[in-house]
């Protein structure tokens, strides 16, 4: 990876003075579809917002992106760099509407971040992929890089869905895009529409 995204992200977070961790926003994004994915599951799901509290919290700074490099309806964390007291994670979604899968997909996705939220010794990619071969399990079969998953996540995952599902979205004409999540689930082995209906 080249080294002028990650001095941009950090020249982002740090410009001005050096803050409080409480002053700095633990969530980043100048998408605006990814903006609105974090208003509609910090408006409706009590779990979503539980992962957000965590990570207000903790030392991470959390980008969030979208981006096509991955199956539609996917998405995935990438521990990028330590600097002073933080530490920068970026989550990437493939993903092109508000919708209660995207929403619950991004809600996946922060419990991947809070698990490392709740691993202050982990500051390296190389100690990042030890927690995961600790915590996890490989969910694909190339060698590099890898990719894992954890039964938190995927349980995140489906309770922020189930959350959603009771109560309506303010958004209008938005369309929800349910088979994003669910394709994605089904391909980690985790989930499926049947589990997230279930009572």
């Amino acid at each position: 990876m080249k080294a002028g995204p990650i001095l941009a992200l950090i020249a982002g977070v740090l410009a001005g003075a050096a803050r409080l961790h409480g002053e700095v926003p633990c969530l980043r994004s100048d998408d605006p579809i990814v903006t609105d994915l974090v208003t509609r599951g910090l408006d409706a799901s009590d779990t979503f917002r539980k992962l957000y509290q965590r990570l207000e919290g903790s030392d991470l700074i959390v980008h969030l992106r979208r981006g096509t490099s991955l199956p539609a309806g996917s998405g995935y964390n990438q521990f990028i760099t330590h600097a002073g007291s933080y530490r920068f994670v970026r989550i990437t979604l493939n993903v092109d509407r508000v919708g209660d899968d995207a929403v619950a997909l991004l809600g996946h996705e922060l419990r991947h971040a809070v698990e490392l939220a709740e691993e202050p010794a982990v500051d390296d990619r190389h100690e990042y992929e030890r927690m995961y071969d600790r915590i996890g399990y490989q969910s694909c079969q190339r060698a590099a890089p890898r990719c894992y998953e954890t039964l938190a996540a995927v349980i995140a995952g489906r309770d922020v869905m189930r959350e959603l599902k009771k109560k309506p979205a303010g958004l209008g004409a938005a369309i929800s895009a349910a088979h994003l999540v669910h394709r994605w689930l089904a391909q980690a082995g985790g989930w499926s529409a049947a589990a997230a209906a279930a009572p």
